[in-house]
């Protein structure tokens, strides 16, 4: 169990990462062999992440031999924005650091709140 709000926010926000690069993970394999337009690409990739979302409800153990797993090595490297030709105020950092607390707190309390109705 996390032991602050902090830990709590890294760990969902772990999380949310891992299904994401899931997500992709199951994208990629499934259509890299496939020469589609780019247009048609945006399309399918809504489509497939769609279509995903309802297996994972409905029956998330038919996934018909694709291997699902995303190794480490496989995985694009973390970006900076600077990697993009954009730049970061200070201003803009401590407010989106500010954001992410409060984010994080409000995250807490409803956790607290879920935990102590247990």
């Amino acid at each position: 169990r996390p032991s602050d709000y902090k830990e709590l926010f890294n760990l969902r926000h772990s999380q949310a990462r891992n299904v994401i690069e899931h997500i992709f993970g199951v994208v990629k394999q499934v259509f890299s062999n496939h020469g589609h337009w780019p247009r048609t690409q945006t399309l399918l990739i809504s489509a497939i992440c769609v279509l995903h979302n309802f297996i994972c409800i409905h029956d998330p153990n038919d996934y018909d031999g694709v291997d699902i797993s995303v190794e480490r090595e496989q995985r694009a490297p973390r970006r900076n924005p600077e990697d993009f030709g954009c730049s970061i105020t200070a201003v803009e950092r401590m407010q989106a650091g500010q954001k992410q607390d409060e984010i994080a707190q409000a995250m807490w309390t409803q956790y607290i709140e879920y935990t102590q109705g247990d």
